[in-house]
């Protein structure tokens, strides 16, 4: 999706919403490495037998913010720049198993910013609940806590419901324009591994709305 088809979408929501302040965001939407026999859902999730799994990776930043009751023209506040300082990466990963015979271990997923690279998560947060109620092609976040004030552990943990999982990896969040992959190991049922298809993180668009008070 181009800007320009998104800020046509966010004028058009604000204009409908009536007063309203629209966020666009700039992101690194997930999508699956080509070719793959599987696709992502709308909700970000891959259908694997017997599980789904989605990641998001937490580097968005607000890149336009538009406010506008629906009977005067919209304000768009260009609010862009650079992404949040911060030492550590987080991408969240969601599980969602059918049975009680699931593992994760996410001491086996790698991350690779350049073809040969490969980085270990330094720290693992969870299981956690997952956000509900959300469209994933409009919200970057899965999980629903703060991995940064969470307890950690780095070791494999039985699944036997939605959970979310935050991983941190020694490294500064890359920008939107970094292409990027994710290969998520360390998923198990009753001991034999499940083979999840490398996530390709690229550049996108996201948006969220709310009414003005």
């Amino acid at each position: 999706m181009t800007m320009r088809t998104v800020f046509a979408t966010a004028v058009a929501l604000v204009l409908a919403q009536g007063c309203s302040v629209l966020e666009v965001r700039e992101i690194s939407r997930a999508a699956l490495e080509s070719p793959s026999p599987e696709t992502l859902d709308k909700e970000g999730y891959v259908g694997l037998p017997g599980v789904r799994v989605a990641a998001a990776a937490r580097n968005d930043r607000v890149a336009t913010t538009l406010i506008g009751p629906g009977h005067l023209p919209i304000f768009p506040i260009p609010v862009g720049g650079p992404v949040e300082s911060s030492p550590h990466f987080w991408i969240d990963l969601a599980i969602e198993p059918e049975g009680e015979s699931f593992t994760f271990d996410p001491n086996q997923v790698r991350l690779h910013m350049e073809p040969g690279s490969s980085l270990a998560p330094s720290l693992a947060t969870g299981p956690a609940e997952v956000l509900q109620g959300l469209d994933r092609r409009y919200s970057q976040r899965l999980c629903g806590f703060d991995p940064t004030a969470a307890g950690g552990v780095i070791t494999a943990v039985p699944v036997r419901e939605l959970s979310c999982f935050s991983l941190r990896f020694e490294i500064a969040p890359p920008g939107h324009d970094a292409r990027f992959t994710l290969s998520i190991g360390g998923l198990a049922n009753a001991g034999h591994t499940v083979a999840v298809p490398t996530i390709l993180f690229a550049k996108g668009h996201a948006w969220s709305l709310r009414a003005l008070p």
